[in-house]
């Protein structure tokens, strides 16, 4: 292959990228505040561990507002999409 098919290739693959993790924009807001502090505004982090250390395996941001039973599974969805590790046993 000569560099300049490498090339176009690479940005091919690029704006590909760029177009399928599009960053989206969160709401920094007034939410429910655990530390009893409404004046400050929230977002939320929304963190997927797995074992006794907690080791992180996805994470993503949230809107400060946004009730945790309802994150969660749309969280929980989103992870199995990306997942590409072993899959359990049902």
């Amino acid at each position: 292959m000569k560099s300049e098919d490498v090339e176009e290739n690479l940005s091919e693959v690029k704006q590909d990228y760029e177009e399928e993790f599009e960053p989206v924009p969160i709401t920094i807001t007034h939410g429910y505040s655990r530390d009893h502090r409404p004046d400050l505004k929230q977002f939320t982090l929304k963190l997927l561990t797995v074992g006794e250390e907690g080791i992180p395996l996805f994470m993503q941001l949230g809107n400060g507002n946004e009730l945790d039973q309802n994150a969660f599974p749309k969280m929980i969805k989103e992870f199995q999409s990306q997942w590409q590790g072993e899959q359990p046993e049902l």
